[in-house]
């Protein structure tokens, strides 16, 4: 099964990759067996949010190299989407990545392998990203010219957007935004849409399999950004918190 965890790491090798997989199986096993507590954190990136919860440190079988957690079921429904987990514990001076072998939702029990040291990229930057389920249409305005794209994730930094088009790199447009913000009040759950005209860079671009461009754009007015996708990114989060939670009870309901 091919991973998507490239998008939020880099591979921080300290020795060799067999040496350090070694490593961290000889420092877990040697916890479990002598039934030390060490405080472990349990991270995933489940539409790009930040999901973290603590983990317990349950059995280590050093001949098969896997190692058993008990999670959070929100977390373990966060695992068992990505098919991995990052974890932090202050016996690692780095991240481990561990790969799943096994999983029960139900019984809060992870079980993973293939172990390497990583950096995460989300520790060097400031701004939470969040990925949309539905794209956003929007207009990219480039010399009175509007081309039509679609907002496929976003930050107060920055965003990326599909388009048919080809833009050179560099290239400093408006860009229209219509945005639903999602309020939770006592009544219920409202929304409303709010327009923004505002300037961005093109940073870089990439092409799809369909043939589409996918660039990735910098917000240049950042004070007004912070404000106005602030309010969105959050209505986003809720919305994925919420969606997590709800399949999270399906299985231990």
């Amino acid at each position: 099964m091919k991973h998507d965890f490239d998008r939020y790491c880099t591979r921080n090798i300290q020795v060799s990759l067999d040496q350090d997989r070694f490593d961290i199986l000889t420092k877990l096993e040697y916890l479990a067996k002598k039934k030390i507590k060490e405080d472990f954190t349990s991270i995933n990136y489940y539409k790009s949010l930040p999901v973290k919860y603590s983990a317990k440190l349950i059995d280590v079988e050093s001949s098969k190299k896997t190692v058993m957690f008990e999670v959070n079921p929100i977390q373990a429904v966060a695992i068992n989407n990505d098919q991995y987990s990052f974890l932090k514990s202050g016996i690692f001076q780095n991240t481990v990545l561990g790969l799943l072998q096994y999983i029960n939702i139900k019984k809060r029990i992870v079980v993973l392998t293939d172990f390497v040291f990583v950096q995460l990229l989300s520790e060097k930057r400031e701004a939470v990203r969040v990925v949309l389920d539905k794209k956003i249409p929007t207009y990219l305005i480039i010399n009175k010219e509007q081309y039509k794209a679609f907002i496929i994730d976003i930050s107060t930094a920055g965003l990326s957007v599909l388009c048919e088009d080809q833009i050179p790199t560099d290239t400093i447009t408006e860009m229209e935004i219509v945005l639903p913000i999602i309020t939770i009040e006592e009544k219920g759950v409202e929304e409303e849409k709010q327009t923004l005209i505002t300037k961005v860079q093109l940073i870089k671009a990439g092409k799809t399999k369909a043939s589409q461009y996918v660039l990735f754009l910098s917000f240049l007015e950042r004070p007004m950004i912070d404000l106005y996708f602030s309010k969105f990114i959050l209505s986003r989060q809720i919305e994925i918190k919420k969606e997590l939670e709800y399949q999270a009870d399906l299985f231990i309901d």
